[in-house]
């Protein structure tokens, strides 16, 4: 219902911004359950992750910690503030965080490259 005054648009209005903002912030912190992978200044974080060290790269696959993976083919990998990197990136001595796949232990969905500086 429309008031001379417009108090009930100001009302309508207000709402649809309040559940936009209750939406936004639900999905925003829904999102910090899983993997953030946006480049930023605060580092990537992986909750459950496994960590090592990449012991011996192979044509396709590579070794972390004397055990054999692959890359899934949907695979992400970035650096720890979040910038995508080309598979050529995991080299011997990189110390890295991946997440593998339930179905499929020796697949990594996500990993993480600690490259020297």
């Amino acid at each position: 219902m429309i008031t001379a005054d417009g108090r009930e648009i100001y009302a309508l209005k207000c709402r649809g911004m309040l559940i936009g903002m209750v939406v936004f912030g639900a999905l925003t912190l829904l999102g910090q359950n899983y993997c953030v992978l946006a480049a930023s200044d605060s580092p990537v974080v992986l909750p459950g992750a496994q960590s090592g060290t990449v012991t011996a790269v192979h044509q396709s696959s590579f070794d972390i910690n004397g055990r054999s993976y692959q890359l899934a083919p949907d695979a992400v990998i970035v650096d720890p503030q979040g910038k995508l990197l080309e598979p050529s990136a995991i080299r011997e001595l990189v110390e890295v965080q991946f997440l593998v796949t339930r179905q499929q232990p020796n697949k990594i969905v996500k990993i993480v490259l600690y490259l020297p500086r």
